[in-house]
């Protein structure tokens, strides 16, 4: 009668824990997926905060697009003054490299300091700060940006003795790359090739290709907008330096 009893309890007892572990299964699943979507309409929120802050990197679609020479035109928000032109030449030099940019053309008789195109940083690089907005971040993370500093000096007024004056220009260019092209589902191989060989046999057959089409894998740069925010940083750091 003991031993009987002691079997049906055990098997109730595993009927038991097996039930428990059926249940505990599903109600795990469904909190990892709970969290799992949670998650991602966080990452949704940020994405949308980003891209909706930036205000340097981008331009309404309904505007014309804008050559560099165009976008080099408007006088900055800011421009440095000082009588001391040697001064102000070595403070916009030394503003420029405390950056991270390389100085490419320095011609003292135009009065013009230019840099080599800098790529914007990531969200993982915090000790580099050519972003100067949560936007611009974000947008440097999901698209890769360029940007090209320009000092321009002039004299802030007609005469001989008036005070000297740097404009701070940051030109903001976005990278594209040229797709494959595929006119026939035989060439589905060419579809991730970035070698002109492969651009060639995608498009081998296509007698109305155009000679000068660009090269399939191939990139180019073009210009979005001025980093007004980053040419006012430059220019409080030119100030800066000439007080010290």
């Amino acid at each position: 009668m003991n031993i009987r009893t002691q079997n049906i309890s055990s098997t109730v007892f595993n009927l038991e824990s097996s039930n428990l572990k059926f249940v505990s299964r599903p109600l795990v699943f469904l909190q990892l997926k709970a969290a799992h979507s949670a998650f991602g309409l966080l990452l949704l929120a940020a994405l949308s905060v980003t891209s909706g802050c930036n205000t340097a990197a981008t331009s309404s679609s309904s505007e014309e697009p804008k050559t560099a020479a165009q976008l080099y035109e408007p006088a900055p928000t800011r421009s440095p003054q000082s009588g001391n032109f040697e001064k102000l030449w070595t403070a916009s030099e030394d503003a420029t490299r405390d950056l991270l940019f390389v100085l490419d053309r320095r011609d003292r008789r135009s009065g013009v300091i230019t840099t080599l195109p800098l790529t914007a940083a990531q969200w993982f690089e915090p000790w580099r700060q050519d972003n100067q907005t949560i936007g611009d971040v974000g947008v440097s993370s999901l698209s890769t940006l360029r940007r090209t500093v320009r000092l321009e000096f002039t004299r802030a007024g007609d005469q001989e003795n008036s005070a000297w004056s740097v404009a701070p220009k940051v030109l903001v260019e976005r990278q594209a790359r040229v797709e494959n092209r595929l006119t026939s589902s035989t060439q589905y191989r060419a579809a991730f090739r970035t070698s002109a060989a492969a651009a060639a046999s995608a498009s081998r057959g296509n007698a109305m290709q155009d000679a000068d089409e660009p090269v399939a894998g191939s990139s180019y740069w073009y210009p979005v907008a001025r980093d007004a925010a980053l040419e006012r940083e430059i220019a409080r750091r030119i100030e800066q330096r000439m007080r010290g």
